[in-house]
């Protein structure tokens, strides 16, 4: 669908793309779910989610969402030799917010690791926080991420509910 992205500042909508995700962790189940809606500078959007049934702690599950946006973006374009594609980035965890870009050893393994290697290679990555749920694309990805929690495994009635209920946000 087609986006009012007006109300973002301008240079956000000179980004390639505009990535907004969420995750959450059942930590009794160890599972992980996570979406991530993509917006290109045209403002067609396009929404991922997903989930992992492997141990996750918070700021790795929060950047599962970026992580598996990335893939599918490298994947896309990798038949068009374009550049770097310019990412930005709006996470409601201030934590990983504010880890990016530190040399702590914090990013030398792990889910950070493949974050940098796809920065080096592919993107130009921009990290912004915003509160939880501050606007309703953000409140989109935490409804999607917390109806498929509730799921077992399949695209139920109830994610498509929720992605149904915020579809004039998209």
């Amino acid at each position: 669908k087609n986006l009012d992205l007006s109300s973002l500042k301008e240079d956000t909508r000179q980004d390639d793309y505009l990535l907004i995700g969420d995750a959450s962790i059942n930590f009794i189940t160890e599972r992980t779910t996570w979406a991530c809606l993509m917006v290109d500078r045209a403002c067609n959007s396009e929404l991922i989610f997903g989930m992992e049934n492997q141990k996750n702690d918070i700021h790795a599950a929060e950047l599962l969402p970026y992580v598996k946006a990335m893939q599918a973006l490298r994947h896309r374009h990798k038949q068009i030799g374009r550049y770097k594609l310019r990412l930005h980035i709006i996470c409601d965890n201030s934590n990983v917010v504010a880890q990016y870009g530190k040399t702590a050893g914090f990013h030398t393994s792990g889910i950070w690791k493949e974050v940098l290697s796809y920065e080096v290679s592919h993107f130009d990555l921009y990290f912004e926080h915003a509160l939880r749920r501050s606007n309703p694309l953000m409140k989109l990805v935490d409804s999607v991420c917390s109806a498929l929690q509730n799921t077992h495994g399949e695209l139920d009635d109830k994610v498509q509910s929720v992605c149904h209920r915020y579809s004039s946000a998209i």
